[in-house]
């Protein structure tokens, strides 16, 4: 069994002022909770100011020597060594202000057949369309590439058979049939009157 090198949890006691050592082996650092900001400094190189809950980095070449120090006496939790270390504690508050227009008029366009092999316009520009509805009908063998006149195969985005999806557009959509046969798709324009 090889030596696996893994990161762990410090919870470490800060005094104002005075400094605090450790020999770490690691290559990632992050900061799960502190009282305030601080200073922490790997291989008397990286030096990060201002490190504080919620901060954290990835060091290509990695550390062996951590040095921390406070301006207040604090407790601080980091989490060091090798690895990768995700905080999924993030929290969004307050309000965003958005007016939502919904759509007033929809427009069925014909069908569409995109031959194999080839790019192909489904949709021209529309200023009044808020979003375009795609769907390739779940009786076709192949999926399609979306983008501008200038798709080609694996660019752009991708919709697959059986799959609906809104676009928020008002320009011109191509598509690209990587395959080897016909695939048709459907369209509707949302629009605004």
């Amino acid at each position: 069994m090889q030596n696996q090198k893994n990161f762990r949890t410090y919870n470490i006691s800060l005094l104002a002022g005075i400094e605090a050592n450790f020999d770490i082996d690691g290559t990632m650092y992050h900061v799960v909770n502190s009282d305030g900001q601080f200073i922490i400094v790997f291989d008397e190189s990286n030096r990060i100011t201002n490190a504080e809950s919620g901060t954290g980095a990835q060091f290509n070449g990695g550390y062996r020597r951590v040095k921390i120090l406070s301006d207040i006496d604090q407790n601080v939790v980091l989490v060091m060594g090798h690895g990768e270390y995700k905080d999924s504690r993030a929290k969004l508050s307050g309000s965003v202000p958005a007016t939502l227009t919904p759509s007033e008029k929809t427009v069925g366009l014909a069908q569409k057949v995109c031959a194999a092999g080839v790019r192909t316009k489904i949709a021209n520009t529309n200023l009044k369309r808020r979003e375009l509805r795609l769907c390739i009908p779940s009786d076709q063998n192949g999926g399609l590439y979306l983008g501008n006149s200038s798709i080609v195969a694996g660019q752009g985005g991708y919709i697959d058979v059986g799959v609906i999806d809104y676009l928020s557009t008002t320009s011109e959509l191509y598509v690209f049939n990587s395959n080897a046969f016909d695939v048709v798709i459907t369209l509707l324009d949302l629009e605004v009157l």
